[in-house]
């Protein structure tokens, strides 16, 4: 019995240990296409906010880089909770040493579990004049299955600061300025794991019986 109770738990070992397949590439949490942009010449934290579909990570942290020729400044990017926790933050410095996805240049994070149905911020700090802030309503809005876009956000502030405010303009889809990027694989809810592990181990006993 004792043997058949060590094997049995080198299952579920084995089961809870199991790593997720190979990284694919991240996703972008939000992509746009681009109808018209503007510079406002101060400083202001622009993003967005959204709803957690299911449990996943953001892995990457990035800005919007205007005709995808680099930025002429460093811009620090911060992601939140909705209680205004600060999550985590990274700068996207100037250039194009940013990883360019669909518009934005990002940098990798160490990830950040998203909790299913809880609604999060990201925001970018565009710290003076230089780069294109913001992208005007633009024609299409496509969000990473793995969240729901609730609304644009943006704080006027000289440092990284939760965008708390929507704005009084008329730019019902952007503003836009941060963005996120999300692993590809789903997070395994925990619950799930053991309930597979012991249940491949109690058909090991039965099996043995």
């Amino acid at each position: 019995m004792t043997s058949r109770f060590v094997v049995a738990t080198a299952l579920v070992g084995a089961v809870l240990g199991t790593s997720l397949p190979a990284q694919a590439t991240p996703i972008v949490g939000v992509t746009i296409s681009n109808d018209g942009t503007g510079d406002l010449g101060g400083f202001v934290n622009m993003g967005y906010s959204f709803v957690a579909n299911v449990a996943t990570s953001v892995v990457s942290l990035g800005v919007w880089d205007q005709d995808n020729d680099g930025l002429k400044n460093r811009h620090e990017v911060g992601l939140w909770a909705s209680d205004a926790t600060l999550l985590a933050s990274a700068f996207v410095g100037a250039g194009t040493a940013g990883i360019l996805d669909s518009g934005f240049r990002f940098t990798d994070i160490s990830p950040v579990l998203l909790t299913a149905g809880r609604t999060y911020y990201v925001a970018a700090l565009f710290n003076g004049p230089g780069d294109d802030m913001w992208v005007a309503n633009p024609t299409s809005v496509l969000t990473a299955p793995q969240i729901t876009y609730d609304s644009r956000r943006f704080q006027p502030d000289t440092a990284l600061a939760f965008p708390a405010l929507v704005g009084s303009n008329t730019f019902t889809t952007g503003f836009w300025g941060g963005n996120v990027r999300l692993d590809a694989h789903p997070v395994p809810e925990p619950t799930t794991m053991v309930l597979l592990g012991s249940g491949l181990a109690a058909a090991f006993l039965r099996r043995r019986r």
